[in-house]
């Protein structure tokens, strides 16, 4: 509509094509202008001031009391619809015309359910969006000043900035809703006052203002707390791990500003929380930790998530020996553990501390069988690695017993052909104790001394004891003979 004033949006100034209001008629010949100024003073003069004061009354009769302001964030798109409360000299407007246009709000300086400031984004006409600043000036009230410029035409001519129009805006929370303790205005009313506008134009603007009043309704969503997640790189071999924020706003809610990491490893000291984005934390030692990451958004609400993760520990090393038999050979079985985390075990390494055995001395079976070159101590060692590079090595005493070594002395009774055979054997190395004795005297000639065969029978029963013959003797394996010669030094059996 040509001529409409924009102050309440029904008029845009900043458009390209700007539709003038037209002031006066474009031809102003001399003497016309004082008739016309005159019927003017008239038109003025006629209004009885008691006829005012009732028009100002009839205004305010139904004004409604001001609501119960809240102190709440304000922040998305809301509906507003407007009505004219004044309209003075405002081609276009007129008292009591209704409205409907759309403001976009964002709240700053904001702590807990108080915001400093509002940045106000409001729609007027042809599409024209202006920006304006409110600053908070009591609980739930915001108002800001702004101004804009009315295009008029004058003697055939148009002026883009005919006129200025200030105006100031007052804004207040009616209805809110909690999310996480934080309060959102779900509905706002404004008022819109422009108490005078300038004219810089060669024609006479008189007197000219308007005024409104507006009621409006979120029409964004409530907003909703951000979803916090995050990913998880872990280097087992230095027990460092590194995350990453993968967290994202909830539909309709705001930009998420800030992070807290908790690593859940007080041992750690200082670095067992963090505010970046991507952090790294090296964990203390080896175990399972609790980490946290709490993400909080632009509208004060936030969201937590935790995860476990596990710094490994390296394997134990362990295993068991068992003798083959009564031989040298020997059966190894890794017994090993894995570490925390389970990482697994990739490798093994086995020194039998046995170099006589030469190339067999070594192993990288998990479970190997060694026989070794004669009795004796060794000690045997395992080392394992698992896929972290993580090791560990347990060593253990290992005695291969060898079998008992037989000596004895003889001794001549007097000028008979009677010997006494003492035992001088010794036990093999860790072996029991020797329990039985065979003794063969070579004597299988039935020419022998009587006396002789005779201490053959006493001294020696097969599987006796020489010092007891009376004590019975066990089934034991026979010790490695030894043979001495015994000699008749004097007489004969003859």
């Amino acid at each position: 509509m040509t001529g409409r004033d924009p102050g309440l949006g029904i008029q845009a100034t900043r458009s390209p094509h700007p539709q003038p209001r037209v002031l006066l008629s474009a031809r102003m010949r001399p003497g016309r202008a004082a008739v016309i100024a005159a019927f003017a003073v008239v038109l003025c003069v006629a209004a009885p001031p008691e006829a005012l004061g009732r028009a100002n009354t009839h205004k305010h009769a139904h004004a409604p009391a001001p609501p119960t302001a809240l102190d709440a964030r304000v922040t998305g798109t809301f509906e507003m619809l407007a009505r004219v409360t004044t309209a003075k000299n405002v081609r276009g407007e007129h008292v009591g015309q209704s409205l409907k246009r759309r403001w976009l709000i964002s709240p700053q300086s904001c702590a807990g359910n108080v915001c400093q400031a509002l940045d106000l984004d409001r729609e007027r006409s042809a599409g024209i969006d202006e920006s304006l600043a409110l600053h908070r000036v009591a609980a739930g009230t915001y108002t800001g000043s702004g101004s804009f410029y009315v295009a008029l035409r004058c003697k055939h001519k148009t002026y883009p900035h005919g006129s200025r129009a200030p105006y100031r805006i007052t804004l207040t929370v009616s209805s809110a809703v909690s999310v996480q303790g934080i309060t959102f205005a779900r509905a706002i009313i404004a008022t819109y006052h422009n108490p005078k506008r300038s004219d810089s134009t060669p024609c006479v603007l008189g007197k000219s203002h308007d005024a409104a009043r507006y009621t409006g309704t979120a029409t964004s969503a409530i907003p909703s707390p951000p979803v916090a997640s995050f990913s998880t790189q872990l280097d087992g071999a230095t027990d460092s791990a590194s995350f990453t924020d993968t967290s994202t706003p909830a539909t309709g809610g705001a930009q998420i500003v800030s992070t807290q990491w908790s690593f859940g490893d007080p041992a750690s000291g200082a670095g067992d929380s963090s505010t970046e984005a991507a952090p790294s934390h090296q964990f203390s030692a080896p175990g399972v930790y609790t980490v946290t990451l709490t993400v909080t958004d632009a509208n004060g609400l936030s969201s937590t998530t935790t995860q476990p993760v596990t710094a490994p520990g390296p394997p134990t090393a362990a295993f068991t020996a068992t003798r083959n038999g009564p031989t040298t050979t020997f059966s190894f079985a890794d017994q090993s553990r894995l570490g925390i985390g389970a990482v697994p075990i990739t490798s093994w390494s086995w020194q039998f501390g046995d170099p006589g055995s030469g190339p067999a001395d070594q192993s990288t079976l998990q479970d190997p069988t060694h026989e070794f070159s004669q009795p004796g101590v060794y000690q045997v060692t395992l080392t394992i690695t698992d896929a972290d590079g993580r090791q560990s090595t347990s060593t253990q005493q290992i005695i291969v017993s060898g079998p008992p070594h037989a000596a004895f002395t003889a001794t001549e009774q007097g000028i008979t052909a009677t010997f006494t055979f003492k035992d001088e054997s010794t036990a093999g190395v860790d072996g029991p104790a020797i329990v039985g004795w065979a003794w063969n005297f070579g004597d299988p000639s039935s020419d022998a001394s009587v006396e002789f065969n005779r201490q053959r029978a006493r001294l020696a029963p097969e599987w006796g004891r020489v010092a007891d013959s009376s004590r019975p003797v066990g089934h034991f394996p026979i010790a490695e003979p030894a043979a001495q010669p015994a000699q008749i030094l004097r007489g004969s059996a003859r």
